[in-house]
């Protein structure tokens, strides 16, 4: 299975890209990764990448980033994580499916 660009890019080029922003992102965490501020965007009823692989992935971007498991509320759909490496995480959840909420 190939790896999608975003994480190709972040390992490549870390010194070019400031943070990153996947949206539907269910994919494998390269271990080479350094850390850095992410937003995730997902729909809880997508079935083009299933919400529970971006729920594995989230996961996996805020271990890598040194974050805090606790979140603070941004607004109804959006979890800050504080991060130890000055790399916070940011899920934005939305209850629609493969596509940007309205």
């Amino acid at each position: 299975m190939m790896s999608p660009p975003g994480p190709m890019l972040w390992a490549a080029r870390p010194e070019v890209f400031a943070a990153y922003a996947p949206s539907a992102a269910g994919m494998r965490i390269r271990t080479n990764l350094k850390p850095a501020p992410v937003m995730h965007l997902a729909g809880e009823k997508d079935v083009v990448v299933p919400f529970e692989n971006q729920k594995r992935t989230m996961q996996r971007v805020r271990e890598l980033n040194l974050c805090s498991s606790d979140s603070s509320t941004w607004n109804s759909m959006t979890k800050v994580y504080a991060s130890r490496a000055d790399a916070p995480f940011v899920s934005y959840i939305h209850p629609g499916d493969h596509k940007y909420p309205e």
